[in-house]
């Protein structure tokens, strides 16, 4: 029961103000949307062969020179690669650190 002649703040029969803004969204949706820039994806490899030299592998992670191409094939194949942000140079090498460390064992 509701009291009558008391004014209770509600508007009776109102706008649902949060499915009229959904509503205008999709309309909206795909016009003046700007599309935000992709940054060159750098394949792991290219990035290392062109930033590392064979003296950091042979003197840094002691490695052969004929180990080299197979680490850093074991390298690329784990999916953090992908995910090491490129412009940081130190959670790359921090990586390879770890990456030696499992390929010594294998």
């Amino acid at each position: 029961p509701k009291p009558i002649g008391v004014y209770t703040g509600e508007i009776i029969n109102g706008i649902d103000f949060v499915k009229v803004g959904e509503k205008l969204m999709v309309l909206f949706k795909g016009q003046n949307q700007k599309t935000p820039k992709k940054e060159a994806v750098v394949e792991f490899r290219n990035y290392i062969e062109r930033n590392f030299s064979n003296d950091f592998f042979v003197n840094k992670l002691e490695l052969n020179e004929k180990e080299i191409p197979f680490f850093i094939d074991f390298c690329s194949k784990d999916f953090a690669s992908i995910q090491i942000p490129k412009n940081n140079e130190l959670d790359v090498i921090e990586f390879l650190i770890e990456k030696r460390k499992k390929y010594k064992i294998n």
